[in-house]
């Protein structure tokens, strides 16, 4: 399992750069809005699941997660995939919200 941690961390390390990036750039909210969105669209069903998880269980990714819920990244995540009901009282709903482009 321990082969499988370090390329995970990278890749959502540079997951976090590239939404720091777009949350504090001088784009539009509505450009921050479609850069957001063109992010999620490159991570599969697994993909978000990690990212989920990662978010709420990961306290090197606290940063991501407040990101999270800010830019409601999980607006399109499957709630019954978890693994078990209960986890989705893990994140605020905001991360959740559904976003008119």
């Amino acid at each position: 399992m321990l082969k499988f941690a370090n390329p995970l961390c990278v890749c959502f390390n540079s997951l976090l750069s590239i939404i720091k990036y777009i949350d504090t750039n001088l784009f539009s909210i509505d450009g921050k809005h479609r850069y957001m969105t063109f992010i999620l669209s490159q991570l599969t069903e697994i993909n978000v699941l990690w990212f989920f998880y990662v978010c709420v269980l990961d306290e090197r990714f606290s940063d991501l997660k407040c990101l999270v819920e800010k830019w409601s990244l999980l607006r399109d995540f499957k709630q019954w995939k978890l693994i078990h009901p209960d986890h989705i009282s893990w994140i605020s709903p905001n991360a959740f919200n559904k976003i008119d482009i």
